[in-house]
């Protein structure tokens, strides 16, 4: 007896949904897919259908039906080549290649005779047109540590989102699934050597759901203290760079403030070598002496004026100039050796041979 009441439930639930989807003021929700199709069914005896008009935003098509054929006559040009109607299945009207701009309401205007009578039903639908998702990417952003506890937010993503997009975060853990976190977004915190689950993000929309790659939480901290670790060898790189280079700048300064610069002769090349017939002018002081050192020097002036003409040779020009300033040096110490910084230039002077020059003492 139960069962049979059952039964009779269930009947009466078919007959009140077929009753709704014929009726004009609720529409008939249909699900269509980018790029494949999609049917608008029609729930009326195929015998009684003389016309039917499809509708949109205006008329679609038009359908004339008799006993031995059928004939559609698409009226609007959008959908040329996309309308197909299925005799088998009471004119149903199918759609093909969908796009998004398909989503809309459409309307079936039935005509039907029935004893010599005719009279016309209305079916209305809502077409929903939705893209199949793809796997969607994870992002990880470190938030840093914080009393050694390795905060990270995991954000999930779709190339191209859609509508209607459902986001959740599945826990894998000993195996099993446990859906406790929605939303695109997933901030996880835990202590290094706890126990790590991994985590998958799932996306879904009313025709597909796509899964990401498991993301262990074992790799999100590590990558952290890498990227700490990485960020202090950078720190430590940069303050030795700096070290090395203010040490290299104070010694150059400190030599040059006490004027430690190295005498080269390429110096007296840039100055401009001395060339035949060339004079040079010299004025020579006297050094400091002890009396003790040369008692029998008679007394000279503190300081003479030397013009020497100078005879082009082909020694270096920085050498000349060297011999140069011995030989004056020489003249006016009156032939006498001395212990000054000159004598080590006069020293090559001497085994080369004299300088050739003319010298006058006033």
């Amino acid at each position: 007896m139960m069962l049979l009441l059952q039964w009779l439930v269930v009947i009466l639930c078919l007959q009140i949904e077929e009753a709704v989807s014929t009726d004009s003021k609720v529409p008939l929700t249909v699900i269509g897919t980018v790029g494949k199709s999609v049917i608008l069914p029609l729930k009326i005896s195929s015998d009684k259908i003389r016309t039917i008009v499809w509708l949109s935003h205006n008329s679609l098509a038009t359908v004339d039906v008799n006993e031995q054929n059928s004939h559609i006559i698409i009226t609007d040009s959008k959908y040329y080549g996309r309308l197909k109607i299925f005799r088998e299945s009471n004119y149903s009207l199918q759609i093909n290649n969908l796009t998004t701009e398909d989503e809309n309401y459409y309307k079936g205007q039935i005509t039907i005779e029935s004893q010599g009578q005719s009279e016309t039903l209305i079916q209305e639908y809502f077409l929903h047109i939705y893209e199949e998702l793809r796997k969607p990417q994870i992002t990880v952003n470190f938030t840093g540590p914080e009393n050694g506890t390795c905060n990270v937010i995991l954000l999930c993503s779709l190339e191209k989102e859609g509508k209607n997009v459902t986001y959740n975060w599945i826990s894998l853990k000993d195996g099993e699934e446990d859906t406790a976190y929605e939303g695109p977004n997933l901030t996880v915190s835990w202590r290094p050597g706890e126990s790590e689950p991994n985590f998958i993000c799932r996306v879904t929309n009313p025709i597909s759901s796509q899964r990401s790659q498991p993301i262990p939480s074992s790799g999100l901290c590590t990558g952290a203290s890498s990227r700490n670790y990485v960020m202090l060898i950078v720190g430590i790189v940069i303050a030795v760079v700096l070290c090395v280079a203010i040490m290299v700048g104070s010694i150059f300064w400190k030599k040059k403030r006490q004027g430690f610069i190295q005498y080269s002769p390429n110096n007296v090349q840039q100055q401009g070598a001395a060339t035949e017939g060339n004079t040079v002018y010299a004025q020579v002081n006297h050094p400091y002496r002890k009396k003790t050192e040369r008692p029998n020097i008679p007394d000279k002036k503190d300081s003479m004026t030397i013009y020497s003409t100078i005879q082009s040779t082909k020694e270096d020009p920085g050498e000349e100039f060297q011999h140069i300033e011995c030989n004056l040096y020489r003249r006016f110490m009156g032939g006498y050796e001395t212990e000054c910084a000159m004598d080590d230039l006069c020293f090559p002077s001497l085994e080369e041979g004299p300088t050739m020059m003319r010298s006058r003492r006033h």
